[in-house]
This record gives C-alpha cells, sequence and structure tokens, in this order.
C-alpha cells in the first residue's frame, strides 16, 4: 500500500512512538503474604533511554530529490508489523517490501532507530521502476515489555515520502517470573517457631507448565507446590502460575541461615532457576552492644565507625549464654590480618542462668588507612567447643583515617 505522509510536513524525527512504556508498580494480593508485588511481566524497556539523533545535526545522509522531476513513488507493504507475544531473550524478524512504482531510480538510505536492540537491512539501495526489495528488521529486546513499539527511519528521494517510519510492535513476556523477586527472607525462628515465606513462580509466555528437580539446599527447608488462583495470575498478566509454600525447620543452626530452592520446567529443562531464602535462628546466644561499637543484629555486623589509623580502637561485642554449657574459642581467624579479635568470659557477671562473654575487636595503632565497609569489611570466623555454635561468623566494618 502507498505511505500517507504528506510531502512537506513529513520531518526526519522519529515517531514519537517508544517501547520505554512506564514501569507500573501494581500492589498484587496474591492470597499469600508476598506483599507488595510490582508488575515484573511489564516492567519497561529500558531503550526509552536511547539518544535519538537531532533532526536538525542528523550525522546520516539522506538522498538528493530531484527538483524537476521525473519522480519515483514509493510503495510499502505495511509500515508497521506487531510480533504479539515474544519471549524474552528470543529475537523476532520481519521482511518489509519496497517497490518503486514512479518514474526515476528510487534510493533508499538508512536514518536513525528509536532503539539500539532495533537493527534493518536494505537488500537494494536503489530501485529502477517497477522494481521491489527487501528490508529485513531484527528486534531482540532486552526486558519485559507490556507494549513495545519502535522505529526505524527510512529515507527515500520520493519527494511525497522522504521519511518513511518502518515500526515494530508487540509483548515482551519472560518465560518465567519469580515473586516476590530477589531473596526471599524467611525471618527470625526460635526453637518452638517454624518460619514460613510464601511466593509465586509464574509466566506471562507459556499457558503451562510443570517444576520439576525441585531441591533444596539445606533438609529443614522445604517446598510445597499448589496451583495460583486465576484473579491472582490475571493481576501479575501470566498465563499460568504455582504458589510455592516453604518451610524452614527449627533444627538449622543456630545464628543466620542462607538457602537455596533449584527447580527446571519440565519442557524447558536447559535452565534451571534458584531462588535465595535467608533466615536468622535465636540460640541459646543472645548478642547485645558494649563499649565502641554499633551491632546490626540483622545483619551480624560490628561497626567500630571511623578513626584515626595512628590511635586504633578496641570495641566490644558482649554475648549472654544459657545454660551449663561453657564456650571457649578454638580458632579465631580475622581479614585483614592485623584486625584482632579475642572471645573470654567476664568474670565480672554474675547470674545463676547465664554467662556473660566479651568478644573483642582491635584495630592496633598504625594500621592502615583505608574504608571497610559493604564487600570490603573485615570477616571474622571463630570455631568454638559450643555444639550449638561451632562457628560464628561475624562482619566488621570500619575506616581508618589520616
Amino acid at each position: 500500500m502507498n505511505t500517507e505522509t504528506a510531502p512537506e510536513t513529513q520531518e526526519e524525527s522519529l515517531s514519537e512512538s517508544s517501547s520505554g512504556s512506564a514501569w507500573a508498580g501494581i500492589a498484587v494480593v496474591l492470597g499469600f503474604v508476598v506483599g507488595a508485588v510490582g508488575l515484573w511481566f511489564i516492567q519497561g524497556d529500558d531503550s526509552s533511554n536511547v539518544k535519538v539523533p537531532d533532526p536538525k545535526n542528523t550525522p546520516y545522509d539522506r538522498p538528493e530529490v530531484s527538483e524537476t522531476g521525473p519522480y519515483p513513488e514509493v510503495v510499502v507493504d505495511n509500515v508497521e508489523h506487531r510480533f504479539d507475544i515474544m519471549e524474552l531473550g528470543n529475537t523476532g524478524t520481519h521482511t518489509y517490501v519496497v517497490t518503486n512504482e514512479g518514474e526515476a531510480d528510487l534510493v533508499l538510505q538508512q536514518g536513525p532507530k528509536s532503539c539500539a536492540c532495533t537493527r534493518y537491512d536494505i537488500e537494494k539501495p536503489s530501485l529502477a521502476k517497477g522494481e521491489s526489495c527487501k528490508i529485513i528488521v531484527e528486534w531482540k529486546p532486552k526486558k519485559a515489555d507490556l507494549e513495545f513499539l519502535q522505529s526505524m527511519n527510512l529515507y527515500t528521494n520520493d519527494p511525497k515520502n522522504t521519511v518513511i517510519p518502518l515500526r515494530v510492535a508487540g509483548v515482551v513476556a519472560a518465560k518465567v517470573k519469580i515473586i516476590p523477586k530477589g531473596v526471599w527472607d524467611i525471618g527470625n525462628l526460635n526453637a518452638s517457631k517454624e518460619g514460613k515465606r510464601e511466593g509465586v513462580v509464574a509466566s506471562g509466555f507459556l499457558n503451562s507448565f510443570e517444576l520439576v528437580d525441585i531441591k533444596t539446599s539445606h533438609p529443614q527447608l522445604t517446598v510445597e507446590l499448589v496451583p495460583a488462583r486465576m484473579e491472582d495470575l490475571k493481576s501479575i498478566r501470566a498465563n499460568h502460575g504455582l504458589e510455592l509454600h516453604t518451610t524452614l525447620g527449627t533444627a538449622i543452626p543456630a545464628g543466620p541461615f542462607k538457602g537455596t530452592i533449584t527447580f527446571r520446567l519440565k519442557d524447558h529443562p536447559d535452565q534451571e532457576y534458584k531462588i535465595d531464602v535467608k533466615a536468622h535462628r535465636d540460640g541459646s546466644v543472645v548478642f547485645q552492644q558494649g563499649k565502641g561499637i554499633f551491632w546490626d543484629k540483622r545483619r551480624q555486623l560490628v561497626d567500630l565507625g571511623q578513626f584515626p589509623a595512628k590511635a586504633g580502637k578496641i570495641g566490644e561485642l558482649l554475648l549472654y549464654l544459657d545454660g551449663e554449657q561453657e564456650m571457649e574459642a578454638s580458632e579465631i581467624t580475622a581479614v585483614p590480618s592485623f584486625l584482632k579479635c579475642e572471645l573470654k568470659k567476664d568474670p565480672t557477671f554474675r547470674s545463676k542462668k547465664k554467662t556473660r562473654y566479651i568478644l573483642s575487636f582491635e584495630v592496633p595503632p598504625g594500621a592502615p588507612t583505608g574504608g571497610y565497609k559493604g564487600r570490603k569489611a573485615a570477616k571474622v570466623s571463630i570455631k568454638t567447643n559450643h555444639p550449638e555454635y561451632p562457628e560464628l561468623k561475624l562482619r566488621v566494618q570500619f575506616v581508618t583515617s589520616q
């Protein structure tokens, strides 16, 4: 069909349509406690960040249009193609057919694109009267998108259609989405309380699937599969989904727990999916902030703050131990090695039910200057004789200045 662009009003700029649809956060109640869930299946494509060349300063050459004629006449079979639902990670291709129905040679040249994820090739740059050629477009979406629309400008020397925006459109859906996204936090456990966490595995691309090879990293970590409700799937724009009811038993080591759940899809076994799980079990030891530190229980982190390297610093973490079993450190290691740690019983503490220990951390005077925070935080490992705490692992952060 003929394009309908007016001769003088056709501008060099791209169509204002773009695949950068806004990320829409949608609160979803899945019938279980998964919290406020974003619209994971329609996360906006980042192609909207691609800078489109300024039409007034475009680096693209344009065919020269004759002032007197004769003129070519460009005809494109269809200027927009819909890919419908595409799987994230796949590449879609489409072939446009361009024909010259005018009296002079038709010259075709590439113009700018709205996204680097789209490419197109012109089979023949010049068409004589009556000739046709193919323009092959490839589109590889980088993120799931409810509705994408990308444009590629085709320049011609047809005075009535000097710029033709070829467009590709459709929906991009991930094969599998795990909700909630990120680490599943089961929270605090004690000797009489199991930990539970519920989530969902869903697909906006597959109409059905089956989970197989379901494995957990610890025998106390178990998973039960329950079909997701249709109304919940509709709210997250999914075709099929399963609820994962996760339980963590109390017979895990005291302190922080990190585990994993892995699975595959029966009809798509090539990819393994993983869910990271974390929790904390309170044992017979209670940690309490002592002198010169800030104690972050959730992160098992000792913060010594900032201080001059030439002065050094000592901080203390207090350990209150229930029962008659005493605790002794058989081996203490620290990285960096200049950090000194010592675990000793506090002889001044008096109680019939508890024993208090002092875990001291010393950055000696003259230590190297620098920041030991985040991923660079110091790591301390303490091996003990206590059956519930065979090893204590802590992180220590501090900043030493000039």
